[in-house]
């Protein structure tokens, strides 16, 4: 829903700027279906009117045409209050989004957009239900996984800091020791 309504307001800052351009709408139309299928597939959403509304916009001659295709795809998602099966399923969402995403950059902002929901609203809920804030769940997920790698692989550090979507191998050393305690290396010295 609001991503839908933020794309509608581009749209329109988009029309009132400059002649709107019929490819402009056409590139526009074909990075928010890829948006809406991402998402879809992330909470399992299989629905004909998901497809209905996605060929609605491929057919769209006109702004209030693709307008009216953004609107369609929107009611397709659950909204933020009536996730599908309740908090807890949107928990259950989250952590498997988190743990099929472990090699990537992760943020909170990545699960929602993920998701198709609100940043706010699923770092509130996960925190109400699990008791740890999202971001630190991402976190001492990746590090958990981290110490699985150092303890059974013989992967330098900083593949294991790159597989876990970490580029900058010296902040991942000091997030790895103020979850865990103790250095990667150390960690690994261990396993000897």
């Amino acid at each position: 829903q609001t991503v839908c309504k933020e794309a509608g307001r581009y749209l329109d800052a988009m029309a009132e700027e400059k002649n709107m351009r019929f490819d402009d709408l056409r590139s526009f139309w074909i990075q928010f279906q890829q948006i809406a299928f991402n998402a879809a597939r992330a909470i399992k959403l299989h629905s004909q009117a998901l497809l209905d509304a996605i060929e609605m916009g491929d057919k769209a001659k006109s702004l209030q045409e693709i307008q009216t295709a953004l609107s369609a795809i929107a009611e397709c998602f659950p909204k933020a209050g009536q996730f599908a099966g309740g908090e807890k399923k949107l928990v259950e969402q989250v952590r498997k989004y988190v743990e099929e995403n472990l090699d990537q950059t992760l943020s909170v902002n990545d699960v929602a957009a993920a998701l198709f929901m609100n940043a706010d609203y699923i770092s509130r809920v996960f925190k109400n239900e699990t008791g740890t804030p999202l971001k630190e769940y991402i976190i001492q997920r990746k590090m958990e996984s981290a110490r699985l790698l150092l303890t059974t692989t013989e992967l330098p550090v900083s593949v294991i800091a790159s597989k876990l979507g970490y580029d900058n191998f010296s902040y991942f050393s000091q997030v790895y020791r103020r979850c865990m305690g103790i250095t990667p290396s150390d960690e690994r010295k261990k396993k000897k």
